[in-house]
């Protein structure tokens, strides 16, 4: 499979018209070749980022923590459509928090060891088998 975004022969960008989603990331975050070492043409060991992109990463990172927390208000509202007791459903942001932990332990050091790109592909299609 090809990718639109990586580098043609040569010093020329790659001429494929980019998708508004792709603009977009590449606007706010430098796209580094990863196989050269390259940013946009300058050879550099580490890519300068902008405010925007660091702005765009915590965003994304504040998101997927406060997911952890989005249901510890409805806790008396799930313990009584479940009907369980309080002691009970109050394992459920425990186990959520525990799990994230174990995500973190166990697939953040992947991200430095296995190639991304296909960590991400295996991860969507674990997660794609259990829809």
């Amino acid at each position: 499979m090809s990718n639109p975004l990586a580098r043609q022969s040569g010093d020329q960008p790659s001429s494929t018209p980019k998708s508004k989603h792709q603009f977009w990331a590449s606007a706010a975050c430098p796209v580094l070749d990863h196989d050269t070492g390259e940013l946009d043409g300058v050879s550099s060991s580490a890519p300068p980022l902008s405010a925007s992109c660091v702005g765009i990463v915590a965003a994304a990172g504040g998101i997927a923590v406060a997911n952890l927390y989005y249901n510890q208000p409805m806790l008396p509202d799930i313990a009584e459509s479940f009907g369980v007791s309080a002691n009970v459903i109050g394992l459920l942001p425990m186990l959520t928090q525990i799990g994230y932990a174990i995500g973190l332990l166990l697939f953040v050091p992947l991200g430095d060891t296995t190639d991304r790109r296909r960590l991400a592909v295996a991860q969507a299609r674990a997660n794609r088998a259990r829809l």
